[in-house]
């Protein structure tokens, strides 16, 4: 797949969560104030060999995208992603 193909598809998700066992990276954008990304939040998500998860994937998926929204509005973006440059 092309770098362009994969590009869209997470823009169209919102996130990456690329699946390497053992380790799995959360990713989601923080934006600026003009909409266009400023940085990555990234956090990385540790399977325990007994499988006892004290949060599971979806949970932190969901609380790092919510981190990500909060840093993104203290840096003053309220709105839509701006358009790729």
């Amino acid at each position: 797949m092309r770098i362009g193909a994969i590009l869209t598809q997470i823009r169209q998700r919102g996130y990456e969560r690329p699946m390497i066992h053992g380790v799995i990276d959360i990713s989601h954008p923080v934006f600026g104030f003009d909409g266009h990304i400023a940085a990555a939040l990234t956090i990385p998500f540790l399977e325990r060999i007994d499988g006892s998860h004290p949060v599971a994937i979806d949970d932190a998926q969901a609380f790092a995208a919510d981190a990500a929204k909060r840093i993104s509005a203290g840096l003053g973006w309220h709105g839509k992603a701006a358009a790729p440059r």
